[in-house]
């Protein structure tokens, strides 16, 4: 599945993106996702389904930083990732250097 920084999003997010930086601890030029809609077939979309819901059922929420939005600390690594949802995708979003871990955890 694709990555893409956050910033080169066509349409911005209903986020504060400096503040959701803040709570990564890091730049919002170094945000990156991954969505639902850049799956580009079937088997991507359930492997992408899958790990939003173990990420929103099973870690640790940290905070909701709006009601699309929530941050969740994931037990394995205590890396910190941006679960946000709208009425036409899910994204998942982490800092630039988790993106090795968070992709592991698709193949999963």
């Amino acid at each position: 599945m694709k990555s893409q920084f956050l910033y080169q999003l066509k349409e911005p997010l209903d986020l504060d993106l400096q503040m959701v930086a803040v709570e990564l601890d890091t730049s919002a030029k170094r945000l990156k996702f991954i969505s639902a809609s850049k799956a580009t077939d079937a088997y991507e979309t359930e492997q992408f389904n899958k790990t939003y819901n173990r990420i929103k059922e099973s870690e640790n929420s940290i905070t909701n930083i709006n009601d699309n939005t929530e941050l969740f600390e994931l037990s394995e690594s205590l890396t910190i990732v941006v679960l946000y949802e709208d009425l036409n995708d899910k994204f998942i979003i982490y800092d630039v250097e988790n993106e090795r871990e968070i992709k592991s955890m698709l193949k999963k």
